[in-house]
């Protein structure tokens, strides 16, 4: 069984993006904001400086076979810009969705990319499997050009369940699907009823599934 969790409808303001304050405060619930209207941005000079950081890290892990180069970009970019995953997902035209749960996470997000894609979207998907915010960051640097212009139409996000609460702060994703919830890595998660903890956006209905 799987829960859809739907975030607030669209609303035709443009917000500033790097100002989740702003935003909490307009839609009325404390660290939760509504989808925004997607498309080209004004971009900050330390996103820029981010984003070319973090594509060139990833070159050199990959041409010196340190790795695959779907972490490291992430971590360096998030150093010098940590809203850098905010601005270039809220640069998506069609916004973002997210897959989390304890099992099938990577199979349900390939068999979405697969049918996104066959729908005409141009899909920005962490198909590596990298899912903490460092990976979902390094995944987004990886979909836009040099100059910060996004290659794609719509984010899919394969994401951790201990990053998700970031994860849905950063990315105001359009929609989250969350598979069931198990009792595993209880030294990392604790037990399954802590993951609607203080910090989950008050506007995400969840239903666990135990």
């Amino acid at each position: 069984m799987m829960t859809m969790i739907t975030h607030l409808p669209l609303r035709s303001k443009k917000p500033d993006y790097r100002d989740d304050a702003s935003l909490g405060r307009r839609s009325g619930a404390a660290g939760c904001t509504p989808s925004v209207p997607r498309g080209p941005i004004s971009m900050p000079i330390t996103t820029s400086l981010a984003i070319t950081v973090g594509k060139t890290a990833g070159l050199l892990s990959r041409r010196l076979g340190f790795g695959g180069g779907t972490n490291l970009p992430g971590t360096l970019a998030r150093r010098l810009d940590p809203q850098v995953l905010r601005v270039l997902v809220a640069a998506l035209p069609q916004g973002a969705l997210l897959v989390s749960g304890t099992n099938g996470k990577t199979t349900t997000s390939r068999m979405l990319a697969a049918i996104l894609a066959e729908s005409g979207e141009r899909v920005l998907h962490n198909r590596a499997g990298a899912n903490l915010i460092t990976g979902l960051t390094a995944t987004a640097i990886g979909g836009v050009s040099w100059l910060g212009r996004t290659r794609a139409s719509i984010g899919l996000f394969e994401t951790d369940e201990a990053a998700l609460p970031q994860a849905l702060a950063e990315t105001h994703p359009r929609l989250v699907l969350v598979h069931n919830l198990f009792r595993d890595q209880l030294d990392r998660y604790g037990e399954v009823t802590r993951w609607r903890r203080p910090g989950t956006p008050r506007c995400v209905r969840c239903r666990l599934n135990l």
